[in-house]
């Protein structure tokens, strides 16, 4: 019976779609006292988008967790007790602070998760009521204008969520009495002009902060007008361990930061403190850091937690070198301009290495010192011609994107663990050797013009995916024979008239040829995997063989195959869609009338072909056959009872065509010698009327 139901979903259907708060008033999807009745072990109730009234006076009084997002405005119930509710969530509702639901809620002293995004909130006095509050969540309230001071006396706040609140303008300085907060969470907060954590128009991080001992996690990323941080004494957070300050744009300086950091990410225009004291450091970002010289971080680290003086400090002897603490395990710099040297010996336990977009750096030293390296990219470098690779152990990631003069990847070949490697837009690279230990499993070059031969190709047998795409010089590519490749991508490779090894393919799942214009034939695997093949424009394409074979196909593009004249689809297939637009010689289609699972077929400007026999298809929505101007015969379409878009707009050719009924038909017709296009929604379910 409804007494021992501890959960129930009174939902209907998806709310996604309506307004927040209406959907109950759309679906007339109201609950009353008398269908809640008796649920006195319930203690989790989701409500998405309902509307109950009544008095609920002996009903869902254990209730613990409370889920009603989308909740409607009107709050028309008495005794609506909540003493017992740990977790409320109101999320993506109109309600506001003066809400009548309100006088129930904050009768809630139990709860510890709160949660209001995307609400209509100005303000927060109601707070005042939850004392023993952990998760407050107003992420996305974009008409909250302030925190109200009574936050304070939530003593057990750990977390506090203020994402993208935009019209947020300040933050009572009674937030430096929440003595508990662990996380907070200001980013993308754009009217704010004082106060700490993620905001976006931030102006100054102010001063009281730094009574927040147990403050874990701080966030102001995309502050864009944060100028300073006046907390002085910001290494007081003895417990903070993620600090970010990610595209302050305006950010001049950063104090001295607290000990136990192990993430830090920071836009500066100026120096930044010392580094050396942060012995637990294992992520630092630097993203548009305007400067030349870095403080020197020793290995030898402080004892104790007490930040560091940056006058105690030598500076490094080359103003371009990068020291940190030896236990730093991903490093990345971003747009870093004036850096031109970059040392990274010290870096001996760095696992992840990201430098990009650093226009005047022309040297990267002490590679060969990262032995536990595992990630190394190298973007937009656009000074580098020659990279010299150490013989990495564990080196599973190389991505040099962007280095237009990169000509040579020394030691590429030696690499014995790599398993993904992107030269993407490296121009001058004219011959690539790959490792020879067969490892890798991913490859991908796109748009390298000069590239005209990859050596080592054959013998990737673990190799899954090969992008190989506006690579114009390349003229020939050597598959593995017997390999795992399941994607196959050669998009605009003008020059590319054979693939090697195609047909042995037997795992290939996908294949995309498109704008291949040398490629004649296409011998396609054995194997019945293929789901997806796309040679779009590829001009001289005259035949596709295997095609038949290819069982379990789900969709086919050849449009702008202008050579192809013929095609011959599998005996039982599950093609979804087949495009064969501006195919001009295309005259037949064999097997199209057993595409049972046939959704979208376009053959619009096929001007070779005569008679169309459509499948017996429950499933086709979408025919497509506009300017076919030799189709005389739609043979099929009166059986297509699901039919939603009709266009055989140019089709001069075709005498008639059946009654339908719910499809949507574009046609020419003729007035006063003229051609017009007529668009027909014709709804004849229940009419002889014909078209």
């Amino acid at each position: 019976g409804t007494d021992k139901i501890e959960g129930i979903n009174l939902s209907k259907g998806n709310p996604e779609g309506y307004g927040f708060g209406e959907i109950a008033k759309q679906d007339g999807h109201i609950y009353t006292t008398k269908q809640l009745k008796n649920l006195t072990k319930l203690r989790f109730l989701l409500l998405d988008g309902a509307h109950i009234n009544g008095d609920f006076k002996d009903s869902i009084k254990e209730v613990k967790w409370l889920r009603s997002p989308n909740c409607p405005m009107d709050f028309e119930v008495k005794n609506f007790h909540v003493e017992e509710l740990a977790v409320l969530e109101l999320q993506r509702s109109r309600i506001y602070e003066k809400w009548e639901g309100w006088s129930y809620l904050m009768m809630a002293e139990k709860l510890k998760c709160l949660d209001l995004s995307y609400c209509a909130l100005k303000s927060t006095a109601f707070l005042s009521a939850f004392k023993k509050l952990e998760v407050l969540i107003l992420n996305k309230c974009e008409k909250l204008e302030r925190i109200d001071a009574s936050i304070a006396d939530i003593k057990t706040l750990l977390r506090l969520e203020l994402g993208f609140c935009k019209n947020l303008k300040e933050l009572p300085t009674e937030i430096g009495k929440l003595k508990a907060l662990q996380e907070l969470n200001l980013t993308w907060t754009e009217s704010l002009s004082a106060l700490p954590n993620s905001i976006d128009r931030i102006k100054e991080l102010p001063e009281g902060i730094e009574r927040l001992r147990k403050l874990r996690k701080l966030k102001a990323s995309y502050c864009c007008d944060l100028k300073r941080i006046m907390a002085k004494s910001l290494c007081n957070l003895s417990s903070l361990q993620f600090l970010t300050f990610f595209r302050c744009n305006e950010l001049q300086s950063v104090p001295d930061l607290p000990f136990n950091l192990t993430d830090l990410a920071i836009t500066c225009k100026s120096q930044l403190p010392s580094l050396s004291h942060l012995a637990h450091l294992k992520r630092l970002d630097l993203f548009k850091c305007q400067f030349e010289c870095m403080p020197m971080l020793p290995s030898m680290l402080l004892k104790n937690s007490e930040c560091s003086q940056s006058t105690d400090v030598e500076e490094s002897e080359s103003p371009q070198s990068l020291n940190t603490p030896c236990k730093l395990e991903i490093l990345k710099l971003m747009q870093c301009g004036p850096i031109e040297t970059l040392d990274v010996s010290q870096f001996i336990h760095l696992r992840k290495l990201y430098i990009g977009y650093c226009n005047n750096l022309f040297e990267v030293r002490g590679l060969d010192k990262l032995i536990y390296l595992e990630s190394l990219s190298v973007e937009d470098f656009d000074s580098i011609e020659r990279l010299n690779l150490p013989k990495f152990e564990r080196l599973k990631k190389l991505k040099t994107f962007g280095c237009k003069k990169l000509v040579e990847i020394h030691g590429l070949d030696e690499l014995k663990s790599l398993e993904s490697l992107d030269i993407s837009f490296c121009n001058s690279i004219g011959t690539l050797l790959l490792p020879k230990f067969g490892s890798l499993k991913k490859l991908r070059a796109g748009s390298c013009e000069n590239l005209a031969e990859i050596q080592g190709l054959d013998g990737l047998g673990f190799l899954g995916k090969l992008y190989i795409t506006r690579s114009t010089s390349i003229e020939k590519v050597d598959l593995p024979k017997f390999g795992r490749l399941m994607e196959l991508t050669t998009e605009g490779c003008e020059s590319l008239a054979e693939i090697q090894g195609l047909d042995l393919l037997e795992f290939l799942e996908s294949l995309v040829i498109s704008e291949c214009t040398s490629i004649r034939r296409l011998l396609l695997p054995k194997s019945s995997r293929l789901k997806e093949l796309e040679a779009r424009g590829c001009k001289n394409l005259v035949e596709i063989q295997g095609l038949n074979r290819s069982e379990f196909l789900e969709s086919l593009d050849i449009s702008k195959c202008t050579s192809i004249g013929r095609l011959l689809l599998p005996k039982s297939g599950r093609l979804k869609e087949l495009n064969a637009y501006s195919c001009k010689k295309l005259a037949k289609i064999q097997g199209l009338d057993r595409l049972e699972f046939l959704e979208k077929l376009d053959i619009s400007r096929c001007t070779s072909i005569e008679t169309l026999l459509l499948p017996k298809s429950k499933s086709l929505e979408i025919l497509k056959a506009k300017e076919c101007a030799k189709l005389v015969e739609i043979q099929g379409l009166d059986s297509l009872e699901f039919l939603k878009e009709l266009n055989i707009i140019g089709c001069k050719s075709l005498q008639t065509i059946p009654e339908l009924s719910r499809t949507q038909i574009y046609r020419y017709y003729e007035i006063a010698d003229k051609e017009m296009v007529e668009y027909v929604w014709d709804y004849m379910d229940d009419s002889d009327e014909s078209i």
